[in-house]
């Protein structure tokens, strides 16, 4: 699904939010996933699936097939007011970043561009704006600055290697302790092994 927010989506669906507070490309993308809903109704998608993904009700999610054209006819008639790439400016860009933090990281971590994962979020790319987030998150003990390290950091995690091994491999880490903590930022699963070495260290 196009990654607009599901608050917009929905408020922009039901024409139940103002559109001069959205940005282009948020409307755009709500266009492209009213269409994107009708075609996979149609082509059989569940309509839990695709209630859970956009946010619409069960008898909007029915009754999308016959709906979908005055939609997207309202809101191509109504771009022209909404809100231009220009306007935004780079404090909206990062709280957006903020808002959407995990899916962020997520896409940074798979090695995609980060032009490409900004404008999935709705909001254009402001070069700043990311650069501050990313500099945050690193704070925060993501480790996303350096993808390839991260990649074999997590194959030695995978692989089973003693938190002792991956200490004295990688400077990142100065205790075992700072291994857990970054297994557990980062969102991975900790190993029951891991779990029992880590009793002695934290």
């Amino acid at each position: 699904m196009k990654n607009v927010s599901k608050e917009t989506f929905i408020g922009l669906y039901r024409d139940e939010i103002d559109i001069k507070n959205c940005n282009r490309m948020e409307v755009e993308q709500a266009i492209e996933k009213t269409d994107l809903l009708r075609r996979s109704y149609t082509a059989g998608i569940g309509i839990n699936v695709l209630g859970r993904q956009s946010g619409l009700t069960e008898d909007e999610i029915k009754n999308i097939s016959q709906n979908a054209d005055k939609v997207i006819s309202r809101l191509e008639r109504k771009k022209k007011i909404s809100r231009k790439r220009e306007s935004i400016k780079e404090e909206e860009v990062y709280l957006r970043l903020l808002e959407n933090k995990e899916y962020v990281i997520k896409r940074l971590l798979d090695g995609d561009e980060r032009r490409e994962i900004v404008e999935s979020l709705g909001i254009p790319h402001r070069g700043n704006a990311f650069l501050k987030f990313t500099r945050d998150m690193r704070t925060q003990g993501y480790l996303i600055h350096d993808l390839p390290k991260f990649n074999k950091i997590m194959i030695d995690v995978d692989s089973g290697k003693p938190l002792s091994l991956i200490v004295d491999k990688y400077r990142n880490f100065k205790s075992e302790k700072d291994v857990i903590r970054f297994l557990d930022i980062h969102g991975v699963p900790i190993e029951t092994n891991y779990i029992e070495q880590s009793k002695v260290c934290i």
